[in-house]
């Protein structure tokens, strides 16, 4: 039977050795047939172009696999095998911010495509462009689900979990292959996808990666090793990946934002949102299902849609997402004030303190420092510490110098942050948490989506130490 069956025969040894930590997707290639699931509805064309920044529009781009595609929804339209669907979750959350009490207008695009792994982000899935080419500084939300075809899991699935076709000698290795995967690669790779992403989009724009949900309701399924008393302990191990594939997730999107001291990207998991409602392997009798069920609803000529969220799964997807603070239901980009100048001394000193009156949709704040680089900056919101600017090399006055804030944000050499702030009143404190070596003041620059109102900000004061000045370069 091989050595991984010795790593799958008792229950203490599952635990103890298989620690899977694998994305809970399953996606499948394209069917050789095309039957359809999900209630009939007419499928929207996709649009031409995506709309421009200060549109009025809350702009939505969706990426990645099937879950996001929409296997498994119905009414499907767009380049065959790709399965998006009109009832994909980003469609719905367009459907439900569209009308009271949000009554925001929305754009929805969707690129993402049955069987895109990682790599089909930025680079090409068969005839199908990279996705990342759809990405611009036009949207304000992109949604984005990764990393479950490149663990294989759609084997997984079929060999672990459908009555039909499941198979203990077939899923012992796929569970083995999908834990070597996660272990030593996935973490790598969807923070590839996800700062690629990043540097197309506007720096407004939230990316959400949307977590994958559990594939198996029971805790107690599992596959007998052939005619002994051993067995796969399926549902315990697909529990325990999903579990760690939440954590890895988030794991990357916390290093993310804080290596670039941004509120760029969130994670938002799915497993609570669909607990209960998941399939059971070991029993007939799936009610209250969010899921495509193999045989009672897809049938063996649409495999691509197995294990996938059917129509209302996604419209609970849709819901969790619009609840989520996380996740912006209004235009961000309809207004953004010009760089301001703010001056400021040595550290530990207030820098600048800014006061919001932030409505329904939110503002975004994003500071830079300018002339010599090494700065850095603390933001304080009402009085919890957010986040400190970006770590650089503090060189000081040298050959590095800009008066420009849009050639230093553009530049690693010079500290930014960008920070997110949820409707309401925020009063925000800027101190100096590092001078540029050989100075003890200087200037920097930020720019707001809503209208603040700046309470203080400090001057540059002279220095009798003969340090340098910002400016004296």
């Amino acid at each position: 039977m091989g050595g991984w069956v010795r790593l799958l025969r008792p229950r203490r040894l599952l635990t103890a050795v298989l620690v899977l930590v694998v994305a809970t997707a399953i996606t499948i290639g394209p069917a050789t047939g095309q039957s359809e699931v999900g209630p009939p509805a007419p499928a929207g064309p996709e649009p031409d172009s995506p709309p421009e920044a200060a549109s009025g529009l809350l702009s939505i781009l969706v990426m990645g696999d099937s879950y996001s595609a929409g296997n498994g929804a119905g009414s499907y339209y767009g380049p065959r095998g790709c399965r998006r669907s009109a009832h994909n979750y980003g469609r719905e959350f367009e459907r439900i911010v569209e009308v009271a009490p949000y009554a925001q207008r929305s754009f929805v695009e969707v690129v993402a495509c049955s069987g895109a792994e990682t790599s089909s982000i930025g680079g090409w899935q068969g005839d199908r462009s990279p996705q990342i080419d759809a990405v611009n500084a036009g949207y304000d939300l992109i949604f984005l689900t990764i990393g479950g075809n490149d663990a294989n899991f759609a084997d997984i699935a079929k060999y672990c979990l459908v009555r039909a076709t499941r198979s203990y000698d077939q899923c012992g290795p796929r569970l083995i292959e999908a834990y070597d995967f996660i272990q030593n690669t996935y973490s790598g790779r969807l923070a590839y996808v996800l700062r690629l992403i990043r540097g197309r989009a506007d720096w407004r724009t939230r990316i959400v990666l949307v977590g994958y949900p559990f594939l198996e309701r029971s805790d107690d399924f599992r596959l007998r090793i052939g005619s002994t008393n051993q067995y796969i302990e399926v549902a315990q191990i697909l529990r325990d990946l999903g579990r760690r594939a939440n954590a890895v997730q988030r794991s990357v999107v916390n290093r993310l934002n804080d290596e670039a001291a941004t509120d760029t990207f969130a994670h938002v998991p799915m497993t609570s949102v669909f607990r209960g409602h998941e399939l059971m392997a070991g029993s007939w009798i799936d009610e209250g299902r969010w899921f495509v069920e193999p045989i009672a609803d897809a049938g063996l000529n649409a495999i691509d849609t197995w294990y996938h969220p059917n129509a209302t799964g996604h419209r609970q997807e849709a819901s969790a997402l619009v609840s989520s603070a996380l996740v912006p239901k209004y235009d961000l980009n309809e207004s953004t004030a010009p760089w301001q100048n703010f001056s400021f001394g040595e550290a530990g000193s207030r820098a600048l303190t800014l006061r919001m009156e932030v409505p329904r949709g939110g503002a975004v704040v994003q500071l830079v420092d300018a002339y010599c680089p090494g700065d850095r900056f603390t933001v304080v919101d009402n009085g919890t510490v957010r986040r400190t600017t970006t770590d650089v090399a503090n060189v000081g006055c040298g050959s590095l110098h800009t008066s420009d804030p849009n050639a230093a944000i553009g530049d690693a050499n010079w500290s930014r942050g960008t920070y997110f702030f949820g409707p309401g009143t925020h009063r925000v404190l800027v101190r100096v948490a590092r001078n540029a070596s050989g100075t003890t003041s200087g200037d920097a620059f930020f720019r707001s989506t809503r209208r603040v109102t700046i309470e203080s900000s400090s001057p540059i004061e002279d220095t009798t130490d003969g340090a340098q000045n910002h400016r004296g370069t």
